[in-house]
């Protein structure tokens, strides 16, 4: 790592009056669509006495709390084991919600190596209750979720949630429930029960809770996103050339596209049965044949081994022949038929049309505001003015430098959508 790029940073922690800055790594998941909410791991050591009464309490679901306090050093920073002036990035509460060690406990050894597994306690709390439960009559699913979130500002305070909607007005279903029952095992899952069941939109969207945004307009703890991946204009434009001086830190680990291999969503002419909420049944049949592939297979006679065994040669060709339609596809409608049918064909367009491919990138020494869900990029570096990727999950990682000190390193681990822009 070349000095003058390299930023520094400092993590210290507070559990109850004990300090500590001796931290290995500290990372940040923020996964969407297979997690609703981001969480963080911990790595240091620490005090033994104090891994004791730590693990005893986690036993006992007695969770502690623990600051994280996360500064930045001074880039001026040159010589090892020292430290230049240092400026608060963030500073984060969480619980203590499980502990291990990584080695056997010797009580002998003033410290010990362990790894804490670290929630928000708002979040951990609604995880764990369900005081959200109504039941509205005549409303369509985006004002519900309005109310859940004003819900969330009136428990917890109006600076616990800031709520970023991307693309609400874009493929969204006006349809209005005659009534509807939101009543969940927890209350965290509630955005992602309403997407499910009641389909606000008619393109895919997901809900998540980030806690770790870093950025100057936020003044929140935790930021509540609802992301229509179908409105890629609406998201901000973010040059991430200026997060990555050195352009050749960012890897590209793997690259693969969003396949339907056996035709779940793309089929021609198939049958189409409707099945809704209120055991209402429809099907259409089609009229016009399509196109079957049919073998040909022709023997061209046959060869022998030196063993005096022969087998004959086959030549296989296909050809396309008009057959029947034998293809059905189930349309599940808790709304509309017609507004259904419009969802799915709007979301067979995102797969096979808008969303070229998932990237899976990894980063170093990249500044820890770089990425956010409300943003495109142009990670390309020989395309710089084209921004259509998207971030799909984000993984912050700070990492203990080499050496015995306390000062760490950033990296992003990450995934993207990337979007055909020529077609919107």
């Amino acid at each position: 790592m070349e000095d003058n790029f390299t930023t520094i940073y400092e993590i210290e922690f507070d559990i109850d009056g004990y300090k500590n800055n001796d931290v290995s790594n500290f990372v940040v998941f923020k996964c969407p669509i297979i997690k609703v909410s981001s969480f963080a791991i911990l790595i240091a050591n620490i005090q033994t006495t104090v891994y004791l009464g730590l693990d005893t309490e986690c036993k006992k679901h007695n969770y502690q709390q623990i600051k994280i306090s996360i500064y930045q050093n001074d880039e001026s920073f040159k010589k090892p084991n020292t430290y230049g002036n240092r400026k608060l990035i963030i500073e984060k509460t969480y619980l203590i919600i499980d502990i291990h060690n990584f080695e056997r406990t010797n009580i002998r050894l003033p410290y010990i190596t362990v790894i804490f597994y670290l929630i928000n306690p708002i979040l951990y709390y609604l995880n764990t209750t369900n005081s959200y439960n109504k039941l509205f009559s005549d409303k369509d699913t985006l004002s519900v979720i309005s109310d859940y979130e004003n819900f969330l500002k009136s428990m917890y305070g109006e600076k616990s949630f800031n709520f970023i909607k991307i693309g609400a007005d874009k493929n969204k279903s006006s349809y209005q429930y005659e009534q509807m029952l939101i009543r969940c095992d927890v209350d965290l899952l509630i955005p992602q029960i309403l997407l499910f069941n009641y389909k606000p939109f008619k393109s895919y969207a997901y809900y998540f809770f980030d806690d770790f945004v870093i950025n100057p307009e936020n003044t929140y703890d935790i930021t509540g996103y609802l992301i229509n991946l179908d409105a890629v204009d609406n998201f901000k434009k973010i040059d991430f050339t200026k997060y990555v001086p050195e352009i050749v830190e960012n890897r590209l680990l793997s690259s693969f596209s969003i396949n339907d291999v056996f035709n779940s969503l793309l089929q021609v002419n198939p049958s189409k049965f409707m099945k809704g909420s209120d055991l209402q049944f429809k099907y259409k049949k089609p009229s016009e044949p399509v196109d079957v592939i049919s073998g040909n297979i022709q023997n061209s006679g046959s060869i022998s081994f030196d063993d005096n065994r022969d087998i004959n040669t086959v030549k296989s060709n296909m050809q396309q022949i008009q057959k029947n339609p034998t293809e059905q596809t189930l349309i599940y409608f808790p709304d509309d038929i017609n507004i259904a049918i419009e969802r799915l064909e709007i979301v067979k367009k995102q797969i096979y049309k808008k969303i070229l491919a998932i990237n899976h990138y990894y980063i170093k020494n990249c500044y820890p505001d770089a990425l956010s869900f409300d943003c495109i990029y142009n990670i390309d570096p020989f395309s710089k003015s084209n921004y259509s990727y998207i971030p799909l999950s984000i993984v912050n990682i700070f990492k203990k430098n080499i050496g015995r000190t306390a000062l760490l390193s950033h990296d992003y681990n990450f995934q993207m959508l990337q979007f055909n822009l020529e077609d919107k």
